[in-house]
């Protein structure tokens, strides 16, 4: 039974806002996640502006060396697929005295191994560096290529020519024909090592020095005897002479006098240390000339290296005495120092005034290689006058 006088409970809701409870603000929330968004997303696309600039517009080299270290020269020299590669790079400053310079060698994948040279230089244009091709040099059979102790380039190549028997019977290194060039007057040139025997070449000399270092016995130490040697390999003097002697030497230059009887020919040889000038250096013969003879040689350019073409003019005189006599010959020596066979004199005559003048008619499969060439009077057998010859290095192209 209910109580009396007792008054009924009553709830009360009370509002959220008096509760502390969180009071949502829809209208609000709907206008700050969009822009938020947009926020972000103007962020990102900044970045990748900022990414796709940086990757675009990077400064190009401003120096020679920058320039010439990272530059692709594939885009350059236009590589067979699968038959080319890139070789390493080499920086060869030293060449062209200084200045910047990069060697790129490319290398054949193909049987006959072939060389590839180019060097690049860089000139400033417009306060630019721009890259310039100074050298190039193609299809270097077996190639190889170094830089010298003179700072020059020597490049080689296999001589396809030579017969099996006879590179069996040559040292290795005279199988290759050596070229090599130097920075002249603002381009490259070839030049002549100025040797005429042991070898013609600068690359034959530094891998006999070597040799010779490495305590091979060599038989270019003394001067006398290389002088003797040459005569024998190159004229076929059979026997030296009781008369031979050096005249002076300096431990640098040596000059030594040769003479051979019947025909009666006195020779003047001039020998250097041309890669090495102490005591352990090897002597190569530079000039072998008798008193009486001259050579002129008509080049086939207007440099200092004497570069024939077939077919060359030659002239000179002989004053020693009545040459009527005589018999003119000339022989053409190739990169083997072996007579080439396929050499015709035609005109060749010796005046009654000691001047003689002629053509020599060669065939050369190998251009552009060092070679001798020899001009000998030889006086009638039995005559009592007096034979001159001359040796002289020149590149046969």
């Amino acid at each position: 039974m209910p109580q009396t006088g007792m008054t009924p409970r009553r709830v009360y809701r009370i509002p959220p806002s008096f509760t502390g409870a969180p009071h949502t603000n829809r209208p609000r929330t709907n206008f700050i996640t969009p822009l938020l968004s947009l926020l972000a997303i103007i962020a990102l696309l900044h970045l990748i502006a900022a990414v796709h600039a940086n990757t675009t517009s990077a400064a190009p080299p401003s120096d020679c060396d920058t320039l010439l270290h990272s530059t692709d020269y594939t885009k350059f020299l236009q590589l067979t697929a699968g038959q080319q590669s890139l070789g390493a790079l080499q920086q060869v400053n030293q060449l062209l005295g200084g200045q910047p310079a990069i060697l790129v060698p490319v290398v054949s994948n193909s049987a006959q191994h072939t060389l590839d040279v180019y060097i690049y230089g860089c000139t400033i244009l417009h306060h630019n560096p721009t890259l310039t091709l100074l050298f190039k040099q193609q299809g270097l059979l077996q190639g190889t290529f170094s830089i010298s102790q003179a700072n020059t380039l020597i490049l080689s190549s296999a001589d396809p020519t030579l017969a099996s028997q006879e590179i069996m019977l040559m040292p290795p290194a005279q199988t290759n024909i050596y070229r090599e060039y130097a920075w002249r007057q603002g381009h490259f040139v070839q030049v002549l090592f100025p040797s005429l025997y042991p070898v013609l070449s600068r690359g034959e000399a530094e891998a006999l020095q070597q040799q010779e270092d490495g305590g091979q016995q060599l038989p270019w130490t003394d001067p006398l005897f290389t002088a003797q040697q040459m005569v024998k390999d190159l004229l076929h003097w059979s026997n030296s002479s009781v008369n031979d002697r050096v005249l002076d030497n300096d431990g640098i230059t040596a000059h030594v006098e040769l003479m051979q009887q019947q025909p009666n020919i006195t020779l003047t040889v001039t020998l250097k240390r041309l890669i090495q000038a102490n005591d352990s250096g090897l002597w190569f013969v530079t000039a072998a000339q008798s008193p009486n003879i001259t050579l002129n040689i008509k080049q086939a350019q207007d440099n200092t290296t004497p570069t024939i073409t077939s077919p060359t003019t030659i002239s000179g005189t002989i004053t020693a005495g009545n040459t009527s006599g005589d018999t003119l010959s000339v022989t053409l020596f190739d990169h083997t120092l072996t007579p080439m066979s396929a050499l015709l004199a035609s005109n060749l005559s010796l005046h009654t005034d000691g001047s003689y003048t002629g053509q020599i008619v060669y065939t050369s499969n190998q251009p552009s290689q060092p070679g001798l060439l020899l001009v000998e009077a030889t006086p009638t057998r039995g005559s009592t006058a007096v034979g001159q010859l001359l040796l002289r290095d020149v590149i046969i192209s």
